[in-house]
């Protein structure tokens, strides 16, 4: 599940919250997320890469430097323990 904060359109240079979770997870399951940048005028903050377990949400700010739409692209997978070691 993907939530926007404002969820109504942003302008430029507001920092909009995006919040990450699998709610349909098992409390033991694991997954990476990376979530990335399409467009060259959208400016993400923090780690780009993260693990989540269970329905564990997590927060990543972004903003836009240019009048146009934001070009965010999030994606998981499942991960084994041996996989995900080193990962930020």
């Amino acid at each position: 599940r993907v939530e926007l904060i404002p969820g109504n359109q942003a302008g430029v240079g507001q920092w909009v919250t995006l919040r990450v979770s699998i709610p349909s997870a098992e409390p033991d399951e694991r997954y990476i997320v990376d979530v990335r940048s399409t467009t060259p005028e959208t400016k993400l903050e923090g780690h780009r890469r993260f693990v989540l377990t269970g329905a564990e949400m997590k927060t990543i700010r972004f903003t836009q430097t240019m009048e146009g739409h934001a070009g965010i692209r999030v994606s998981a997978r499942p991960c084994g323990k041996e996989e995900d070691r080193g990962t930020p």
